[in-house]
Parts: C-alpha cells; sequence; structure tokens
C-alpha cells in the first residue's frame, strides 16, 4: 500500500464519447493539497489512457511523463503542504469491446 501524499479536495470530470468510433476524449481538473510533506511528485493511474496535455495552477510543473500505466507529474519547486493546486489533464481513449 503506498503512502497517501495529497488529499483531492476537488475532482471535475468534461468527457466527450463518440459512439461510432467507440473513443472518448476527456479533460480531468484535479484540485488537490499535498498532505504531511512537501510534494516533490504525483503519480496519477492512467490505464489506457494518452495524455494530450497536463497543465498547472498555484504549482509548477517541471515536467510530466507518461508510462504504461501511470502519469506522474514533477513539480520543481515541491509544493508546500496544505497549499492548493490544480492539476488540468487532457486526454482521449479508445474504448474495448465486453
Amino acid at each position: 500500500m503506498r503512502d497517501r501524499l495529497a488529499q483531492i479536495e476537488h475532482l471535475k470530470l468534461d468527457l466527450t464519447p463518440d459512439f461510432a468510433k467507440r473513443t472518448i476524449r476527456g479533460t480531468t481538473t484535479l484540485t488537490f493539497k499535498p498532505i504531511a510533506k512537501p510534494l516533490a511528485k504525483l503519480e496519477l493511474e492512467a490505464v489506457g489512457l494518452t495524455i494530450d496535455g497536463v497543465t498547472t495552477q498555484g504549482a509548477t510543473l517541471k515536467e510530466y511523463q507518461v508510462t504504461e500505466d501511470k502519469l506522474v507529474l514533477a513539480f520543481e519547486p515541491p509544493l508546500a503542504v496544505g497549499s492548493e493546486a490544480v492539476v488540468i489533464i487532457a486526454y482521449r481513449a479508445q474504448l474495448e469491446l465486453l
């Protein structure tokens, strides 16, 4: 089990499905606050997603990396405990047949 590094304050999803192509486009706006210690890196699950872009408010995003199953955000300087930050992630996905 991983340590909880941030408190999610608000999550907004804006999704647009294309039923004919079986795809979805979306934007997720995640508002959060680091807890316990300054936050230099945040890992988010991103299985099956193609990340089109990441922007931030209240934080300086040094870089982001997309792995097979995660989106890893690196902040420079690290976010202070209790400070609020917003990450906006644009993505798309191909829906699988069941």
